[in-house]
Formats: C-alpha cells, structure tokens, sequence
C-alpha cells in the first residue's frame, strides 16, 4: 500500500484498486474494505445528487403540468360560461369567426 502513499481522489481508489488481485485472501478481504471506505464519500454524494434531481424533475413536472391544466381551465370556463374565446396562439379546437344571419337555421 505504500505505492499509494501520495495519491488523492480517484487516483488513489485506483491504486487501492490494483492491489486487491492479491493472492492472499486476507489482503484481498482488506484492501476490498479500504476500498469501500474511500469509495463512500463518493457514493454518498452521487445518492444524494440521484435524489436531488429526482426531486427537482418530479417538481417541475407537477408545477408545468398544473400551470397547464390551469390556462386550459381558464380558456374553457371563459369560453363555456361567458362565450369569450381567448386563444392568442389558436391552440383551441374552436374558433370564433362571424357568420351571416342567413346562414344560421332556426
């Protein structure tokens, strides 16, 4: 282990790596358990990075899912109840347009 003495960061993972390929079971019992203290820190991290951003996604979705649900709300109640049609974008299945009074049946 003593090649490892001057090592940081992944590097020295690298190292300690190297040296469980010992042929002494006992050795490769240890150097397996260096590793996994060295490696902690590590996994630690990138779990609550994985969580972080898991929760950030689940985040954003219900917020742009409930702003959309919300304009769709809002354009069809403004439609239904009052008989305006606010479609700045003509994303509506309907459209206002004038028709002449002798088309219309009674």
């Amino acid at each position: 282990m003593r090649s490892c003495g001057g090592l940081k960061g992944g590097a020295l993972s690298v190292g300690i790596h190297r040296h469980e390929r010992n042929g002494d079971p006992d050795v490769s019992t240890y150097v397996r358990h260096l590793l996994r203290q060295a490696l902690s820190p590590l996994f630690e991290m990138i779990r609550r990075w994985r969580t972080l951003t898991l929760t950030l996604t689940l985040t954003l979705t219900l917020t742009l899912t409930l702003t959309l649900a919300l304009a769709l709300t809002l354009t069809l109640t403004r439609w239904v109840l009052h008989g305006e049609l606010h479609d700045p974008h003509r994303e509506f299945f309907i459209e206002q347009r004038p028709v002449p009074l002798h088309q219309l049946q009674p």
